[in-house]
């Protein structure tokens, strides 16, 4: 096996704890994972009964796209918009993430109701087998201390591990 400083293999040594966050700032990940951890607690924005009808899809020129699931509820949505642009505001630590609200037309995964990452969890569930997902675990908690980035990245690298697989 290769040593960690192995020359020939371009290593230089040290963990991949060490050198995550220049990786992250190299290919501007930290944006994104924000925006995931924001969108997560999309519930607080909203609230129980609105979740259920309506879920974040992306940000683009501080326009949050937001997918509802028909013209009655976007019509609903339409008066709190201003609401919940200040609550997603605030949640992002007082920056201006956003200052307008897009509304499209579609179907709610019923899934990422209940939480966050239950889409990759159920699809990871089928695709990759217990074994792999405590080995991608173990391999990210070795070197990685914070238990909140560990987990954030076990999530990219399950869904990686799944865009793999079905590629």
């Amino acid at each position: 096996m290769a040593k960690r400083n192995d020359p020939k293999r371009g290593g230089k040594g040290g963990y991949v704890g060490d050198l995550l966050p220049g990786v992250i700032d190299k290919y501007r990940l930290r944006k994104k994972m924000e925006l995931y951890q924001l969108f997560a607690r999309w519930p607080e924005v909203v609230g129980p009964q609105l979740v259920k009808k309506c879920q974040p899809l992306f940000i683009n020129r501080k326009k949050l796209h937001v997918k509802v699931v028909n013209h009655a509820w976007m019509h609903q949505l339409y008066f709190f918009q201003d609401r919940i642009i200040d609550c997603f505001n605030e949640l992002a630590g007082g920056k201006i993430l956003i200052t307008h609200l897009h509304f499209e037309l579609g179907e709610i995964e019923v899934e990422s109701q209940s939480k966050p990452d239950s889409v990759v969890t159920s699809c990871s569930s089928r695709l990759i087998g217990e074994w792999e997902k405590k080995k991608i675990k173990k391999e990210i908690c070795r070197h990685v201390k914070d238990p909140e980035l560990a987990d954030i990245l076990y999530q990219l690298r399950l869904k990686d591990r799944i865009q793999q697989l079905l590629n």
